[in-house]
This record gives structure tokens, sequence and C-alpha cells, in this order.
């Protein structure tokens, strides 16, 4: 795995910062009020910015996911204009499902039977 660099990481908190602040102000979309942006990674040439989003409410996981590819153009340019870059990375935004699987596992963990018991 490449690790990142200091450019890449510096530009991807900027991005994270941004759009969580365009999310919340400048979208006029109700659903969005669901979305939590959770991580942004950027490549080291910084031409990809990948967008990880978790929902507060799974259920509109669908309509959340049509309303980005439909809208990253704009996202892209607004936030562009804020962080005055040179060039902004296209963004791709991807569903982060970490905490679910998370929860999963403590409650494995909390199901496993206790040795210390009998």
């Amino acid at each position: 795995m490449v690790q990142s660099t200091k450019r890449s990481l510096q530009i991807a908190e900027l991005i994270w910062r941004e759009l969580a602040a365009v999310l919340r102000q400048y979208m006029r979309e109700p659903l969005l009020n669901d979305v939590i942006v959770t991580h942004v990674s950027v490549t080291n040439d910084l031409s990809r910015a990948t967008i990880f989003f978790t929902l507060l409410n799974k259920n509109k996981l669908n309509k959340i996911n049509k309303l980005f590819s439909r809208e990253v153009k704009r996202l892209r340019g607004i936030v562009a204009k804020k962080i005055n870059l040179r060039y902004m990375p296209e963004m791709k935004f991807i569903y982060d499902s970490f905490s679910e699987e998370k929860e999963k596992l403590l409650s494995l963990i909390d199901h496993l039977p206790n040795d210390h018991e009998n």
C-alpha cells in the first residue's frame, strides 16, 4: 500500500471540513440531514478524492447515492471555490459501513460464552 503524502493528507482534511460545511449550509436537500462525512482520502497525485460517508437512517442509502451522483459536479465546484486549489480532485462518494460492521462484531463478542462461568 502506498503511503499518503503530507500534501494529500492536508488536501483531504481541507475537503472534509469544507464538504461537511457545504452539506450543512448550501444544500437545501432534506435527505442530506442524515449524511455524516466520516473520512476523505486523496490520491498522492491529488487527482481523486474519495469521500466516505455514513447515514443516520440507512433506509435512505439508495436515494442519497442517486443524489450524490447527480450533484457531484456541483458539490465539487462549491468546495473548489472554498479551498482555492489550482486543481480540485474529482470526487467519488462511498458509503462507509464500518460502524455497522463494528456493531455486529461487538454484538457477537457479547454473545460469546464466558469461560469463567460454571
